[in-house]
């Protein structure tokens, strides 16, 4: 049976999301590596890691596989594991696996979905042939034309790109378009066709944000293992943002779900997947599911569950099987920089201060034991600001 110590973790990216993973391939004792997508990025500066460098997955693709390249002409005699982070990490995996596959190991080489997962379009027609509850969703080829899909939705509804990380470039956080009237969906879509032409449009699933609900769980041929369910508290942008708070808490409903689908497409590997709890029918309704963990990962952790540990293993294929232990409940997760002005949108702000009182709770970065990401945090977003401001 192969040895931790012949293990090796490579991070791509080095975020926020990141760092939840960085963190527990540590503390589970793997030799674990990063590659940031920029300088100072977190999980660069974790004491848990070894810093490779950086490389933009899509803007530097080339420099990205000369530094794995090199990593592997070092340890040509271990396990190589490769983590994906983000969307364009896992956009670059799928694309390179021809040169990468002899000589490290990922989730997507064993199962590449890649496309199902990050085409949102596609993704609302997996979620349709499988029978799993979801929003009402129009595309292009979608079999009505938009004028009439749109004089028979219910609004409010939400025009969103097909991959999300090509419209950030251009869009930052703003996820998408809130349109309530059939004129202004056919208005801003047309506007929105000519600047981004990959779009769809989604019913919106009406409640508060804490209707949201996440799952975790490893995926491998034959099992589902480290399964956690957790509900998010505040966003931020508020109603179509990312996670700021959240709390551990069981939700069988979209266990059940989850599972199904994600069978149903042979997905391997640790995932993130999210629903909305729809009063109008008693129904969760799946929004989307990250090949990856996701930046509330370290919640997952803290509730006694390690599913990237448990895929680690597996990746290679050290025949460990992870003891399941009960789950934690009523973990608090929490983004302060981030959570502040999705709490300053509240009306009752005094009310949503409580989860800072509560004794059972984790931080997004701060970590008493792994000090360094926090202070240079502030760092990394004084050279984003810097790179924004330039154009870049």
């Amino acid at each position: 049976m192969q040895k931790i110590t012949d293990i090796n973790v490579i991070f791509l990216g080095a975020g926020p999301t990141a760092l939840a993973g960085i963190r527990e391939a540590g503390e589970n004792k793997f030799n674990t590596y990063t590659i940031g997508l920029y300088p100072y990025e977190v999980g660069l500066y974790s004491k848990y890691t070894k810093k490779l460098g950086y490389a933009h997955p899509e803007k530097e693709p080339e420099k990205l596989l000369n530094i794995l390249n090199k990593f592997y002409g070092e340890n040509p005699n271990s396990t190589n594991i490769l983590i994906p982070t983000g969307d364009e990490s896992i956009e670059f995996l799928s694309k390179n696996k021809e040169k990468l596959k002899d000589r490290f190991v990922y989730s997507l080489l064993l199962s590449d979905i890649s496309e199902i997962i990050l085409n949102k379009e596609k993704f609302a027609q997996i979620c349709e042939k499988y029978n799993i509850p979801a929003p009402k969703t129009w595309t292009k080829n979608t079999n009505i034309p938009l004028e009439e899909w749109a004089k028979q939705v219910k609004y409010p509804c939400f025009i969103k790109p097909v991959y999300y990380h090509k419209w950030a470039k251009m869009f930052g956080l703003k996820k998408g378009f809130l349109v309530n009237s059939n004129k202004e969906l056919i208005e801003t879509y047309n506007n929105l066709y000519n600047k981004f032409s990959e779009l769809i449009i989604q019913e919106v699933i009406p409640g508060d944000d804490s209707n949201i609900v996440v799952f975790s769980a490893n995926f491998t041929k034959d099992n589902v293992e480290q399964i956690f369910t957790g509900r998010k508290i505040r966003q931020y942008p508020v109603n179509f943002g990312t996670t700021t708070c959240a709390i551990s808490e069981n939700i069988e409903e979209i266990k059940e779900y989850s599972i199904k689908l994600l069978t149903s497409i042979k997905y391997i590997g640790v995932c993130d997947v999210e629903f909305k709890y729809d009063y109008r029918d008693n129904t969760y309704k799946i929004i989307e599911v990250n090949a990856r963990i996701g930046r509330w990962y370290r919640l997952v952790t803290k509730s006694r569950k390690i599913p990237l540990t448990a895929s680690i293993h597996y990746l290679a294929n050290t025949n460990t099987k992870l003891k399941e232990t009960q789950e934690k409940e009523n973990i608090i997760w929490l983004f302060p920089i981030r959570d502040i002005p999705a709490i300053l949108k509240q009306e009752n702000k005094l009310k949503a201060i409580k989860y800072y009182f509560k004794r059972n709770k984790v931080w997004c970065i701060f970590d008493k034991k792994d000090p360094l990401p926090f202070l240079m945090y502030f760092f990394e977003m004084g050279y984003k600001y810097i790179k924004y401001k330039k154009g870049k």
